[in-house]
């Protein structure tokens, strides 16, 4: 089978981008590029491993699982079932956590998935450490695996296994910096709704309660006296959420900032305390 076929293949199945997802499969397979197709047009890819990807593909079942890996702002990282695909609209919130967070900063990070959001910012930023929490065993795993994938020290991130409904406060009074998540933001009733891709992906890592707001509650109610003064709090919401997260902050005594992705929609939430700077 050669590229031209399998790009025809991909399309068969209505994949959005069949050449972008062919190149995809071949480099993760035979580590062919974009060049050694064009110089090798009738080379013949066919392999089990193909046949086995095309069949997975054309279950819905996204690139990135298939491939066990994706590109993330400034980080390669391993991806399997067990974890959301970062996705560009998460590095609006990389990009503010950078800009934002003072020297030497130490911050607290909840739902952290495959790693992607601290792994991201602490490549950039040599003089911050951070503390992340995943509830799943198998995902902590895979966070721990990217950690070691992009030399990332133990001791500048620690990956812990906890619920972030549940996480201790008592012991992490004014401790950090900030507090950031990327959590589950998609309403109960409207996760089936989500595209077939979507909906191979952790359900625990989308369903965010009734009104897709209930992680963001439980962080505001409960976990600000674990910032330092002048922390914040800075999460990635849906595109539809910012006037309900604006308005649940002016009732709990916080003010918020509405920071867009490079789409134009609303997608991070810079929450402070009421007179923090």
């Amino acid at each position: 089978m050669t590229y031209s076929e399998l790009v025809e293949e991909f399309s068969k199945i209505s994949v959005s981008e069949p050449e972008h997802e062919t190149l995809l499969l071949l480099e993760a397979l035979f580590g062919i590029t974009r060049a050694d197709t064009i110089l090798s047009p009738g080379r013949d890819y066919s392999s089990p491993s193909i046949t086995g990807a095309i069949r997975r593909r054309a279950l819905g079942e996204p690139i990135q699982y298939i491939i066990g890996r994706v590109f993330f702002y400034n980080c390669e990282l391993k991806v399997s079932p067990a974890c959301l695909i970062p996705r560009a609209d998460t590095e609006i919130l990389c990009e503010e956590l950078i800009n934002r967070l003072p020297a030497n900063a130490h911050f607290l990070e909840f739902c952290t998935g495959s790693g992607c959001i601290p792994i991201a910012v602490l490549k950039e930023r040599d003089d911050l450490t951070c503390e992340s929490i995943e509830l799943f065993e198998s995902t902590v795993g895979i966070a721990i695996e990217n950690r070691k994938l992009n030399n990332i020290a133990p001791d500048r991130l620690k990956i812990s296994q906890g619920d972030a409904l549940k996480f201790p406060v008592s012991k992490h009074i004014a401790e950090f910096d900030a507090i950031v998540s990327n959590p589950p933001y998609i309403k109960s009733d409207d996760v089936r709704t989500l595209a077939r891709e979507v909906r191979h992906e952790p359900h625990a890592a989308l369903d965010g309660g009734a009104d897709g707001l209930l992680f963001y509650n439980k962080f505001l109610c409960s976990y600000a006296p674990m910032l330092k003064p002048n922390g914040f709090f800075a999460f990635e919401i849906g595109f539809d959420q910012a006037a309900q997260i604006s308005d649940m902050c002016t009732k709990l005594g916080f003010a918020c900032k509405i920071i867009k992705d490079y789409s134009g929609n609303d997608r991070v939430a810079l929450i402070l305390p009421q007179g923090a700077k």
